[in-house]
């Protein structure tokens, strides 16, 4: 069992999380009560894409124990990814008990809390996350893009989402639209509309050169609104 286990582990290292699983799978077999087997099963088919199979063997690791910060964050993602941001919001809690300095966990709680509904919270982690790391780039494009669009009135602040926005765009390789569209919604919010159609325009065409269709099509629509002096909203 402990052959697969490592076999298993090595893969998962060089990358090959698609191999991985599969030798985890048999470490599990011979040994279900095996914490670690399980855990890293877990985390194999999370890393793969399949973060429905990765639950119940999440589950099952912090049932046998024992209880990590690392195995909270990792069931707390699954659940995430498969739409249950209430079921995921008291792993990521949990984690951050375990290990408060933990960017990631409070990265992810913020993702559940918006998906829950609770914009003035998820700021609020995301800011105290950003003390911790100033430059962790998912957050402040996050974090800019909810103080730049968001439906709560008493939650937009013009003038940090487009602060933010400007340190994440400083911070983003030249070939990622996302962050550049993020400012390019912060500018819209303080009525810098020739600057936002020019981001705008700048994000869809990488969108469109890397072949991202889907983004690149919700990129233009944003750009026609901006071009009619529309700021974006959340729903």
């Amino acid at each position: 069992m402990e052959a697969f286990n490592n076999l298993a582990v090595v893969l998962a290292k060089r990358g090959k999380v698609d191999e991985a699983p599969e030798d985890f799978r048999s470490a599990v077999s011979l040994d279900p009560s095996d914490s670690d087997a399980q855990a890293n099963l877990g985390r194999a088919l999370l890393s793969s894409d399949h973060p429905d199979q990765a639950i119940a063997h999440l589950k099952m690791a912090l049932q046998l124990g024992p209880e990590t910060a690392d195995l909270h964050t990792s069931l707390g993602a699954a659940l995430l990814q498969t739409s249950q941001a209430a079921e995921a919001i008291p792993h990521f809690q949990k984690s951050l008990h375990l290990a408060p300095r933990s960017v990631s966990a409070s990265y992810l709680l913020g993702e559940a809390l918006v998906e829950t509904g609770r914009g003035p919270q998820a700021a609020a982690q995301w800011r105290a996350a950003l003390e911790l790391d100033p430059d962790r780039l998912p957050i402040l494009d996050h974090l800019a893009s909810l103080l730049a669009i968001s439906s709560d009135a008493n939650l937009r602040d013009r003038r940090e989402a487009v602060a933010m926005a400007s340190h994440a765009a400083q911070l983003t390789p030249a070939q990622r639209p996302q962050e550049i569209a993020t400012l390019s919604a912060a500018c819209a919010e303080v009525a810098e509309f020739d600057k936002a159609i020019e981001w705008k325009r700048r994000a869809t065409d990488l969108a469109t050169r890397q072949g991202d269709t889907q983004l690149a099509a919700i990129l233009a629509n944003r750009l026609a609104m901006f071009r009619a002096k529309t700021p974006i909203r959340q729903p």
